[in-house]
Order: C-alpha cells, then sequence, then structure tokens
C-alpha cells in the first residue's frame, strides 16, 4: 500500500516508486482498511533503534526503499520486484499473494509466469533476498504466490505462544497463517520461517 513518507521512526532511501503510476513516490495513495500496512510492515522491518521513538525494528539501522503497487495487476507487481531490485533493495519484503485460478481460494487474478522474471532477475541477478508471506487462509496444502516460489523466502506467522498462528490463537483474531507443501513447476516448496504474526 505505500508507505507514510514522513513517518518519524523510518528512514527511507529516496523517494521510492509509484508501480500503478511510474511516480517516483513510495508514498500511501490508498484510503482502504489496508493503507497503513505498508508503513507498519516497514516499522517492523526498520524501525530506527535508539531513538526513544516508536518501536524498534528488526534491522533498525536499515533504511527503507518505498514501493506501492497497492491494488496492483501481475505486470505492476512485475514492474515493482524489478524496481526495487536495480534501484539498490538489498532486501524484498511482500506481505501480499494470490492464489491460481482454480485452486479454490482467492484473491486471484495474476498470471504467475509473468511475475517469475522479475524474482529470477532479483534474486539471481541482483543478488536480493526476496521474502514473502505464505497467507492468512489457514491452510496446509497452499501457499499464496509469491511465496510458493523456490527461490523466495516463505514467511508463516507464529502467534503469543510460539505456535502457527490459526483461528484458536489467544489474540482472538480468527485467521491462520498458511504451512501449504506443494509443487512449483516442478519443484516442492513450503514455509521457510516462521516469526511472531501478531
Amino acid at each position: 500500500s505505500g508507505c507514510d513518507m514522513t513517518h518519524p521512526d523510518i528512514t527511507y532511501q529516496g523517494p521510492g516508486f509509484n508501480a500503478i503510476t511510474s511516480a517516483n513516490s513510495g508514498a500511501n495513495t490508498n484510503n482502504s482498511r489496508g493503507a497503513s500496512h505498508g508503513t507498519a510492515c516497514a516499522g517492523v522491518a526498520a524501525a530506527t533503534v535508539n531513538n526513544n521513538r516508536g518501536v524498534a525494528g528488526v534491522a533498525g539501522g536499515c533504511s527503507i526503499i518505498a514501493v506501492n503497487r497497492s491494488g496492483s495487476s501481475d505486470v505492476n507487481t512485475a514492474l515493482a520486484i524489478n524496481w526495487a531490485a536495480t534501484n539498490g533493495a538489498n532486501v524484498i519484503s511482500m506481505s501480499f499473494g494470490r492464489y491460481n485460478i482454480g485452486e479454490g481460494r482467492g484473491p486471484i487474478g495474476w498470471n504467475f509466469n509473468i511475475i517469475d522474471p522479475s524474482i529470477q532477475n532479483a534474486v539471481n541477478t541482483q543478488g536480493c533476498v526476496v521474502i514473502a508471506a505464505s497467507g492468512n487462509e489457514n491452510i496446509n496444502t497452499l501457499n499464496r504466490y509469491p511465496s510458493r516460489h523456490p527461490l523466495v523466502i516463505a514467511v508463516g506467522a507464529s502467534d503469543q505462544n510460539d505456535n502457527r498462528e490459526n483461528p484458536g490463537s489467544p489474540d482472538g483474531e480468527g485467521w491462520g497463517a498458511n504451512w501449504g507443501l506443494q509443487n512449483y513447476n516442478g519443484i516442492q516448496t513450503g514455509i521457510s520461517v516462521v516469526a511472531p504474526g501478531v
């Protein structure tokens, strides 16, 4: 959804990018319920440490390159990944994903073959670490794409008791992290790591 580029606890590297409009701005342009999602994810990753402000990010000495791809197509998503990979990103974090038509889950609507080359470029050519959320549908048969791609580190969520986040978790949020094991283009993939998701 892009980021709050004026957030006092996040250091940004440049103005970022909007994969929908091609503007040089990673600013949030989404006024929906998920509008603050990009800023929250940026804070978990790299909110400045030891500044007596807000929270401390896992990598609190790092800066964020904000890329807005809110509501984007497969073409926009590929553009966003390529732009980040060629404009200084060392890690590309994707807290989004889709299912294939016919898998019985939503959201759908991407041709994964359009996005695959951008992931290959980011990892194999540009040397980026690429991570993505497994999905929030509480299923053990599938993970959302791009987390199912073999070059992507698939991240699941744990709860306060250090168990997989599920509808019975003590937070009461009612969702569950996917933990699927599947084949993607002939390669078996699954969850790579689980981290606190509440």
